[in-house]
């Protein structure tokens, strides 16, 4: 079965280089955003994506 990983570079050069996440501070309710909240979520989004989600592939194409 392939592997699958997680693009979390690609999503980080997004959010930080095209979008200026870090700029969300400035709302109101989201001073507490942090560059290392930011990528504890991609990292964990990423595990859930590879360890769990991924596996399914398998299953759902050989049952439907």
């Amino acid at each position: 079965m392939p592997s699958y990983n997680a693009p979390v570079r690609e999503l980080r050069f997004v959010l930080n280089e095209l979008l200026a996440i870090t700029d969300c501070t400035e709302i109101p309710g989201y001073g507490d955003v942090s560059d290392d909240l930011i990528d504890a979520v991609l990292d964990g989004g990423a595990k859930v994506a590879e360890e769990i989600w991924a596996p399914l592939n398998q299953v759902g194409d050989e049952e439907g």
